[in-house]
This record gives C-alpha cells, sequence and structure tokens, in this order.
C-alpha cells in the first residue's frame, strides 16, 4: 500500500474554479500554482487539518480491511464541497476533470442536449440539438431524467450527471424519462457533437431557467 501523506497531498492542491452560470466545478492539478497572498491555503499544521490527519491515521492503522488511501484521500476532498450545500460546486477527480476539458474543446461524445437541475433532478434544458442521437430519439424540453443505465439520477451534481450519460461514439445509454405523467425509458447510441453546432435560443418558457446551471451531454 502506498504511504501517502495527507498534509502534503492537501498542500498540492490547486482548486482552479471555473464559473458555468452558478455552477462552480472544481478539480486536482498536479501542478504547483502562485497564488495570491489572501488566497493561500491555511498552513497544514492547523488544527482543522490534524483533525483530518488523526482521522485519517486512524482508519490506516485500525480498520479491519485494507484501504485505499487514494480513494480516502479523494473522499475527504469530495466531503469539503459536498458539506457546502451546493449542488453547483462540486470536486472533480483527475478523470472528471479530463472529461470536463474535453467538453470545452471542439466536440465532444455524449447525446447532444442540455442539462440543468430541477429540484434535485436533471431535466433537459432546451431542445436538443438538430440531428443529435437526443433529437433523433425524441428527447424533449422538461424531459426529467429519473435514471442512467439503471441509477437514480436525483441529488447527484450536475457533473455527476453528465459524466455518466457521456460515453465513446457508438456506445449505448438507457435513460429513464418522466414527461408529465409519463415514464418511459430510451436507449440512446452516443455520437460525436460538434460544439460548434451548439447554440441557444431562448424563448419565453426558457428565459425563466436563464440563471441555473447547464451542461452539455
Amino acid at each position: 500500500m502506498k504511504n501517502v501523506s495527507f498534509h502534503r497531498y492537501v498542500i498540492s492542491l490547486i482548486c482552479v474554479a471555473i464559473l458555468s452560470g452558478g455552477g462552480v466545478y472544481i478539480w486536482q492539478k498536479s501542478t504547483a500554482a502562485t497564488q495570491s497572498p489572501q488566497n493561500q491555503p491555511t498552513v497544514a499544521t492547523s488544527n482543522e487539518l490534524e483533525k483530518v490527519q488523526t482521522l485519517f491515521d486512524q482508519i490506516r492503522a485500525n480498520y479491519y480491511q485494507e484501504v485505499d488511501e487514494d480513494v480516502l484521500v479523494e473522499g475527504a476532498l469530495k466531503g469539503m464541497t459536498d458539506a457546502l450545500g451546493d449542488p453547483y460546486t462540486t470536486y472533480l477527480s483527475e478523470s472528471a476533470a479530463n472529461e470536463l476539458d474535453q467538453s470545452l474543446s471542439s466536440s465532444f461524445e455524449g447525446i447532444g442536449a442540455t442539462l440543468t437541475l430541477v429540484n434535485d433532478y436533471p431535466e433537459v434544458a432546451q431542445a436538443p440539438i438538430k440531428n443529435s442521437p437526443a433529437e433523433k430519439n425524441g428527447l424533449r424540453l422538461n424531459d426529467r431524467i429519473l435514471k442512467v443505465d439503471g441509477k437514480e439520477t436525483k441529488g447527484l451534481s450536475l457533473t455527476e450527471v453528465v459524466n455518466n450519460i457521456r460515453g465513446k461514439k457508438g456506445t449505448t445509454v438507457k435513460l429513464t424519462i418522466q414527461r408529465e405523467k409519463e415514464t418511459f425509458d430510451v436507449s440512446i447510441t452516443r455520437d460525436t457533437i460538434p460544439v460548434d453546432t451548439v447554440h441557444t435560443d431562448l424563448d419565453s418558457e426558457e428565459k425563466n431557467r436563464e440563471n441555473r446551471n447547464y451542461d452539455f451531454w
């Protein structure tokens, strides 16, 4: 089992915020960055971090099974953002951050619709992209996504839901959709979605949603 220093791990963490509507995505970067004095992290020997270190050491030493230290650290970091109680703020692992980077590039692989959170559920925020898999399979504005491949979506962050829906071109994702009083499953084959085809023309109903956080998938 690798010997991981939690103090060093936390100090090396750089939180990079990307504002997307009201949302913030925070992920780990492996390189160092210069911070202004007011943004410098709390010293790792503070009482707060000592509590985290103590619990980390106790689990390593006394848990009845062998534990993955990286998983513990990732869980602690995610717990910090979860404690904020903000569905639009989340910690991203390196792999999840790479997927987000892909979403900001010229194209991504998914089904070609826009997602937002409404009352703890992901919903289709606008009409799917023209000729996209989502459009071809009949997804509509305000469709609520109850499950992704059989897994409940309620309470998940927007990033978690999007990452579950996206995938390699040619693979299939099954969505459980609630449309008004009707609930049904739809299987959609993912494809490459050019970002330059993603554009928004808000009608009066959609304008009421403009302060929400959105993501493409």
